[in-house]
């Protein structure tokens, strides 16, 4: 350092504590200066450490904490460049330090070095004087150490800043020198792409998640710790919401999420890791289809089939081989099913269809399915499936329209319907009938006849679960006779080899003859009758209550008066039903009742007569008595005139019904007359029977004991025998019921039978002779036998009623006249016959087809020969009978066709052919009906009521009787096991299905007192010559 003058520089000794001072200060600063660099440049890295470990640090904000380092270093330079720059430290500046540190001597020191600079001496100042300060302050200064006014301490302490930066930077590289290199690296290159490393890494790629819709889910993961520090917990969140905390389970983590519905990003935090996943939301696999492919065993004849699992339960047969079939809504992965019964199943896939291995269920199972889809969602919660393995069952078989109990004529075609069904297929299915006369009773059990072959139909395919069939039954062509009964058996197979029939229950059917169909018909009007008189009483009920009302008028309040005629209104609503419901009930029975040959056409007309009033009492006074109790309900000021008119409405009405109860009772004292008529004359039947099979045999068995005949004689005379012991019970039965008979109805004819019979003792005479013919007494049997054979025909046409038709009976005279009562009487006549031709004509055709068992075809045929000619006989007299002659062509070409289709069953013929000329004569027989209905309503006079012609609501009354379906009688209750044997039970009549036009033939005369067998094979050439004569007559 040099003085500011020559002649008054600073001692040299005070000069060198400068300098020294100097050299102090520029070491403390340089390294001040370097402890700053050093502070600058750790702080920058460590911050940058530190954000990595926060999370990923953007490159701007390692470039701020690069650029702060740096930053700092340049400030600590300009600092010292500051301070040390140009020729360094002068000495007013050094003076001002050694100040700071010695106040008193500072403040000289201050003092002489001005002095010594020439450029602040003042003008004309003395230099001794400067020169003598100097020394002084320069001697002075000797004592004190001005280097201790060179502070340390804030070097000091910058470099235990520095240091301590440096030691967190270096401890950095201590726990990782991986994560110090990598934030090295980041801080010296903040806008480079290197990745940053992290203390926690993971083990698996970042990837995005498919998680089920809606549902709460979980992410999982398997952390790498890449230092001492191993954290335990961290935190979830979506779409950065809010922070859901989790803990490590072992070495892996775990964080539950609640569901989602939209796609959304994860955020997941593990120390200083960080990952984000993208998770979308997918719904879970469902079944699209459910199936089972089940191989049926071999009898069923299934094959292999195809079965939708309905509620995810399948049921086969057992013995069947199945395989899981489904498909899912998208493409599985894999699926995988068991049950505890077949576990080692195993499973193909094939995109969204899965298929299982065969297995053979024994019982039932229960499978779960579990499938995963690409995705790696699996079905929650499990598919489940089961399979039911069931017995192979029996079928069951009913007739689903016949009355458990029945009772048919002979020669009625019965439809029956069979319907069978089984789990898995009806084979086939049939009738059989057991003959129970064919019975036996050995050892106090009953031992039944061997079922007949019967009908038998096979389903048209072994699928048929359901199958029904209908099968037309006469018990004629099956050999049954009147008075007989058997038992229908439906039964059906399944496909089950080795299994019987299964069988139906018992349906028991009994084969009338006229004379008891004809009583079971009379009961059932009897039954009729009783409700009528209940109709009757209950009119006369709401008459009182009417007059009563009529009379209280004045005393009953207008609603009182409303609500009264409103219930009275009602009641006769119901009473006019009740009337109506009973005249159809009847016109079912009638409609019975037109099958049987024994009733004649005038006792079906009168009980029309019956019925028809019924319907008109029910249809008029009674509805027209509740129309007028209705106004008076609603009309308060006529209700006094419409309480009289329903009044005189219902009186008309009992008056009607009191009438119609008396031409019932009568009708009902005829009819029981006419049946007790036809049982007198079947049992005269029964001995002429009896007679002439004996006459047959009397040449081989006269003068023989019964010991000495032969077997085929034994078995004869026993059957005689046995068939005289039920003629004599049964003529103990109709004894009793003509003498009840006659103390009902004190008609004189009756009484006379009664005591005729009383005097002839007729059951113990049946019983004599039933004991000849039991010892082979033949001739002396025989007289016997023609004696009462004769007795009971005459005792028959004394009870039987009188024929009105010679002189016009009642109905025709209210219907027009004679004329329309014959006109009527063909009518009828020409219904009955239809019926009877097309009865005929379907049991040919059963017969053509093969479906008569029970009899010879031959014997058969000629059976239905026999019927056809008396109905032929039966046309012949409608014939003669005929008032309409424009009819007369079309009964002859009627008569002439019948004639044709009894020469051919007579052959015997029952093909095409035949059952043409049974159409043809059901053609002719409809054309002759309309005609005689078209001459009728030509024949009624406009605007007035006919005088020539019959009513026009008998004939549809007429009409419809004989168009109603009927299929037998249901026994009533109280007549026992075989019906019309008697008795005069109540209810009515049921019929169960036929098709109509089916039923016996009609008798050959107006009369019920006509034969009704088969005509004796010596009758049949007169009567081939009649014919003849008949037709060689004909126009």
């Amino acid at each position: 350092m040099k003085a500011s003058g020559m002649q008054l520089n600073l001692p040299d000794k005070l000069r060198a504590k400068f300098d020294a001072l100097e050299r102090k200060l520029w070491r403390i600063d340089m390294l001040l200066l370097a402890g700053r660099a050093v502070t600058a440049v750790a702080a920058s890295y460590a911050g940058l450490w530190l954000c990595d470990r926060v999370g990923e640090t953007p490159s701007w904000l390692r470039s701020a904490w690069a650029f702060a380092g740096l930053a700092g270093m340049a400030a600590a330079g300009w600092v010292w460049r500051s301070r040390w720059g140009g020729a360094g430290m002068d000495l007013e500046r050094l003076s001002l330090r050694v100040q700071s540190r010695y106040r008193a001597l500072g403040d000289t020191l201050l003092g002489i070095v001005e002095l010594s600079d020439e450029a602040k001496r003042p003008v004309g100042y003395s230099e001794e004087l400067y020169a003598a300060a100097i020394q002084q302050v320069s001697e002075r200064a000797a004592d004190y150490d001005f280097t201790a006014a060179a502070d340390p301490r804030p070097a000091q302490k910058q470099w235990w800043v520095a240091g301590g930066l440096s030691a967190a930077a270096a401890a950095t590289v201590l726990v990782s020198p991986e994560v110090a290199g990598n934030a090295a690296a980041r801080w010296l290159r903040p806008w480079s792409t290197i990745e940053r490393y992290t203390l926690v890494g993971w083990a698996e790629p970042e990837r995005s998640i498919t998680v089920p819709l809606g549902e709460p889910f979980s992410v999982e993961g398997r952390p790498v710790y890449r230092s001492f520090w191993k954290p335990k917990s961290g935190w979830a969140r979506i779409d950065r919401g809010a922070k859901r905390p989790f803990s490590m389970t072992g070495e892996h983590l775990r964080a539950e999420l609640p569901g989602l519905t939209q796609d959304s990003e994860i955020e997941i935090r593990l120390g200083d890791a960080r990952r984000r996943v993208q998770a979308r939301p997918v719904p879970r696999p469902t079944l699209r289809t459910m199936g089972a492919q089940v191989e049926f065993p071999e009898y069923l004849q299934y094959g292999t089939t195809n079965l939708s699992v309905l509620g995810g339960v399948v049921s086969v047969v057992e013995g069947s081989t199945v395989r899981w079939v489904g498909e899912a809504n998208r493409a599985l992965a894999e699926i995988h099913g068991r049950s505890a019964e077949s576990e080692n199943v195993a499973w193909t896939v094939r995109d969204a269809r899965f298929e299982s291995g065969p297995f053979k269920p024994s019982a039932t199972e229960t499978w779960t399915l579990h499938g995963k889809d690409s995705w790696g969602l699996t079905n929650s919660p499990a598919w489940m499936l089961a399979v039911q393995a069931e017995k192979d069952v029996a079928p069951s078989v009913e007739m689903t329209e016949l009355a458990r109990e029945v009772a048919v004529l002979s020669t009625e075609v019965m439809d029956i319907k069979v319907a069978a069904r089984d789990d898995f297929g009806v084979k086939d299915l049939g009738l059989r009938w057991e003959d129970l006369a064919a019975s036996s009773v050995e050892s106090g059990q009953t031992q039944r006849a061997e079922p007949s072959a019967g009908y038998r139909q096979r389903a048209r395919s072994p699928r048929e679960t359901r199958f029904q069939e209908t099968f037309s039954f006469s018990p004629s062509l099956q050999g049954f006779k009147a008075d007989s009964s058997f038992d229908l058996l439906a039964y059906a197979h399944d496909f089950r080899p080795g299994r019987e029939a299964s069988l139906s229950s018992r349906y028991r059917v009994h084969v009338l003859g006229a004379e008891r169909h004809a009583e079971m018909v009379r009961q059932r009007l009897e039954a009729l009758l009783s409700r009528l008189e209940e109709v009757t009483r209950s009119e006369e009920r709401l008459a009182d209550g009417t007059k009563a009302l009529q009379e209280a008028l004045d005393k009953l309040s207008e609603e009182a008066a409303a609500s009264k005629a409103s219930e009275l209104a009602e009641e006769q609503k119901l009473a006019a039903e009740l009337l109506e419901q009973l005249a159809q009930e009847g016109l079912r029975t009638l409609r019975e009742a037109a099958r049987n040959p024994a009733l004649d056409n005038q006792t079906l007309r009168q009980w029309a007569s019956h019925l028809q009033a019924m319907k008109d009492v029910s249809a008029k006074s009674m509805a027209k008595a509740a129309q007028a109790l209705q106004a008076a309900k609603k009309n308060p000021k006529q209700r006094s005139e419409k309480l009289a008119e329903a009044k005189n409405q219902e009186e008309e009405a009992i008056e009607s019904l009191e009438q119609l109860q008396k031409d019932v009772n009568t009708g009902l004292d005829d009819l029981q007359a006419l049946t007790l008529a036809q049982r007198l004359r079947k049992l005269g039947e029964g001995e002429q029977s009896i007679q002439t099979r004996m006459n047959k045999v009397i040449g081989d068995t006269i003068g023989l004991l019964p010991s000495e005949l032969d077997e085929r004689h034994r078995r004869l005379h026993n059957t005689l025998a046995k068939e005289q012991q039920g003629l004599e019970e049964e003529s103990k039965k109709v004894e009793g019921e003509i003498s009840r008979f006659f103390e009902r109805s004190k008609r004189p004819e009756y009484g006379q039978v009664t005591q005729a019979m009383k005097g002839a003792k007729p059951a113990e005479e049946l019983e004599k002779v039933r004991a000849l013919i039991g010892e082979n007494i033949g001739m002396e049997a025989m007289q016997r036998l023609a004696l009462w054979s004769s007795r009971f025909e005459e005792w028959a046409k004394a009870l039987e009623p009188k024929s009105k038709s010679s002189s016009g009976d009642s109905q025709g005279q209210q219907f027009g006249g004679e004329e329309a009562a014959k006109l009527m009487e063909m009518l009828l006549g020409l219904l009955r016959g239809r019926e009877a031709q097309a009865g005929i004509r379907e049991r040919t055709r059963m017969l053509d087809q093969g479906e008569q068992k029970g009899e010879p075809y031959e014997d058969a045929s000629r059976m239905l020969a026999s019927e056809q000619q008396k109905l032929i006989l039966q046309v012949h007299s409608l014939r003669e009978v005929n008032p309409a002659r424009g009819l007369d062509p079309l009964m002859a070409e009627i008569f002439n066709n019948m004639r044709k289709s009894e020469g051919l069953l007579n052959k015997p013929q029952t093909d095409q052919v035949t059952l043409g000329t049974h159409a043809k004569s059901l053609e002719l027989l409809t054309d002759a009906i309309n005609l005689i209905n078209e001459q009728t309503e030509r024949g009624r006079p406009q605007g007035g009521e006919a005088q020539q012609a019959p009513s026009a609501e008998e004939m549809a009354f007429l009409m419809q009787m004989m168009q109603q379906q009927g299929q037998g009688m249901a026994p009533m209750a109280g007549e026992g096991g075989n019906p019309g044997q008697g008795g005069t039970g109540s209810g009515t009549a049921q019929a169960a299905g036929a098709a109509e036009g089916r039923g016996s033939a009609g008798r050959a005369v107006s009369k019920g007192s006509g034969q009704v067998g088969t005509l004796p094979a010596e009758f049949r050439e007169a009567l081939e010559g009649y014919f003849q004569g008949l037709e060689k007559s004909e126009p």
